[in-house]
């Protein structure tokens, strides 16, 4: 089985038989520079594609975490909202807006339908419409999205929830990051402009058109409501792991929303041995959190898609095995490391246990 990050690696866009007003040949290797280092770049943090600043980013090429799957499982109908997409019971009325803006370009729409702001991620519902309908090895994608906060220009980073696809539609929700010292208590001025998009010609996206924008939305965010209901818990504890590297947790967050655990990715090359004998470097694995809380339900927290930071990253729940239990008192984790190896035809995933457990009281 080939890795599909590999495979993004190698993708060599065929820009010469795209329309001569689209882009001259300076342009052109500009952008299959561009795409290409991003991805080799965004593929040393752990194998997840996040939004970087380039000059060609697709709304398209966001990491479906596990939320997104679960999402997808549970959606019967085309017509979802940030609800459904985020996998979570709770009635987010009186968290979300409904902006409900909608623009056409060029045979394109884009509709920005319900946003809602969790701490200093905006999430945002988006729908995309052409107006023909597309062959079965066609797809659309926009791209060079610029999202600006309060007047000023924001290049955070951005994640990929969940995607819903027919014949000439698709709905998702992207994940914006706002800076830290942004209130949120207060209104927010929020503008996205999606410049442009591509209509994807072949399965192996080598060939596109380009359908000119741009598409612009402005409106208000407030997250006051969602803050009053927002619990932090200073955990500030050293691990130490296997290899003798210490895993510094710092806070866990929890809402309605999203539970999440801030920690600092474990630094060193020194290998940790596996239960097959071989062994392995941290950054050659997916770290992640699991155990158990008080009411007996499992719990894995993993690296959140798109979401990185110099000296911290979130490790978001995982609801792809059910919901949080909002009741539960306390959490016991522990630090394991994914390891994905191909064992004949088929991808094998299995744990390995690298630190001692850790408590986390809610109450």
């Amino acid at each position: 089985m080939k890795n599909i990050y590999d495979e993004l690696n190698n993708i060599d866009i065929n820009l010469d038989e795209y329309e001569r007003e689209d882009f001259n040949d300076i342009e052109k290797q500009i952008i299959k520079r561009n795409f290409k280092q991003s991805i080799k770049k965004n593929i040393n943090y752990k194998k997840y594609i996040a939004v970087a600043s380039v000059g060609i980013v697709s709304l398209g090429v966001l990491y479906n975490t596990s939320i997104g799957a679960f999402a997808y499982e549970q959606i019967t109908e085309v017509a979802y909202n940030i609800k459904q997409a985020l996998g979570i019971k709770t009635d987010l009325t009186k968290y979300s807006d409904n902006v409900n803006q909608s623009v056409t370009k060029n045979g394109l729409t884009v509709r920005v339908k319900d946003v809602l702001l969790d701490g200093n991620e905006l999430l945002v519902y988006l729908e995309h419409e052409y107006d023909k309908e597309l062959k079965a090895n066609e797809d659309i994608e926009l791209i060079s999205e610029r999202f600006y906060v309060n007047g000023e220009k924001v290049s955070k980073g951005v994640s990929g929830y969940s995607t819903i696809k027919t014949k000439n539609k698709t709905e998702f929700v992207a994940g914006y990051k706002l800076p830290d010292d942004i209130s949120m208590d207060e209104d927010i001025n929020i503008k996205i402009k999606i410049n442009d998009a591509y209509k994807w010609l072949d399965n192996e996206h080598d060939k596109f058109k380009r359908i000119w924008g741009p598409w612009t939305f402005k409106f208000k965010v407030n997250g006051s409501n969602l803050v009053k209901d927002t619990k932090e818990i200073k955990i500030n504890k050293d691990i130490k792991l296997q290899n003798g590297v210490d895993l510094y947790i710092k806070s866990y967050r929890q809402n309605p929303v999203n539970q999440t655990i801030t920690l600092s990715e474990p630094q060193g090359n020194e290998k940790i041995k596996l239960d097959n004998g071989k062994t392995i470097n941290l950054n050659e694995a997916e770290l992640v959190l699991k155990g158990k809380d008080d009411l007996g339900n499992k719990l894995t927290f993993s690296l959140k898609g798109g979401m990185y930071y110099s000296t911290e990253a979130k490790y978001e729940f995982d609801k792809s095995n059910g919901l949080f239990d909002l009741n539960a008192k306390t959490l016991k984790l522990s630090p394991y490391l994914k390891v994905n190896t191909v064992e004949g035809n088929n991808e094998v995933t299995t744990y390995k246990k690298i630190g001692s457990e850790f408590e986390i009281r809610l109450k």
